[in-house]
């Protein structure tokens, strides 16, 4: 999902390989948990966020997710 996120924000195409699999996955999670669609949908907004906040046409400017809080979790592990 986040790099479908990503690629939306780019005006990238998109081309899921394999779609045909990658959706019947999502079917067996949905069936066992109908909530995790949107846990996943969740944590990829934020990593497209973060990954969004790294591309110079997009810093300070691109918000996936809705919000304006962005971790700096991953930027802190990089600088370690």
């Amino acid at each position: 999902m986040a790099s479908y996120f990503v690629g939306s924000a780019l005006d990238l195409p998109c081309d899921v390989p394999n779609h045909v699999s990658y959706i019947q996955s999502w079917i067996k999670v949905l069936k066992s948990d109908t909530r995790e669609i949107f846990r996943a949908a969740a944590d990829a907004s934020r990593i497209a966020d973060w990954i969004l906040s790294h591309h110079p046409a997009h810093v300070g400017g691109c918000d996936v997710a809705g919000d304006d809080e962005q971790s700096s979790a991953p930027t802190e592990a990089l600088a370690a």
